[in-house]
């Protein structure tokens, strides 16, 4: 949900390429039902979405990578050291709170990939702010 949402607030001439993988994930499974609902309501098609695996080599050419969770960001930080100053939790963005880490709604009721969905967007309006200055 989270590639889908920062790529539509992102403006159409942003320099930025987003993608998104993640660190228990296989190649190629669909979004779920309900994440693909809940985008759906936001007016945000998820339908064709594959799921990647993160590998060393996307870790290392990313210019910024953000996970949802402490863990995640320590998976990628383990794998490769050399990133730690690029890997920033998505709650991050927002100076005013402290990090948190965002919740995996998978096999979750579809309220709660709503909450998810709702999170991630605070998330990336901050973010966006944030490549925006840093672009």
């Amino acid at each position: 949900m989270a590639e889908y949402l920062l790529k539509v607030r992102l403006p159409h001439d942003s320099e930025w390429e987003v993608v998104s993988a993640g660190t228990s994930a296989s190649d190629g499974f669909p979004a779920s039902h309900y994440a693909v609902e809940v985008m759906r309501e936001r007016g945000v098609d998820i339908s064709g979405h594959q799921s990647t695996q993160l590998t060393i080599a996307l870790i290392e050419s990313a210019q910024l990578i953000v996970p949802m969770t402490a863990s995640h960001r320590d998976t990628i930080v383990n794998a490769v050291p050399a990133s730690a100053d690029k890997v920033r939790l998505m709650s991050s963005f927002d100076t005013s709170k402290a990090e948190k880490d965002v919740d995996d709604p998978m096999g979750q009721s579809r309220e709660c990939y709503s909450r998810v969905r709702d999170e991630i967007e605070e998330g990336v309006s901050k973010m966006v702010m944030f490549l925006e200055t840093n672009n």
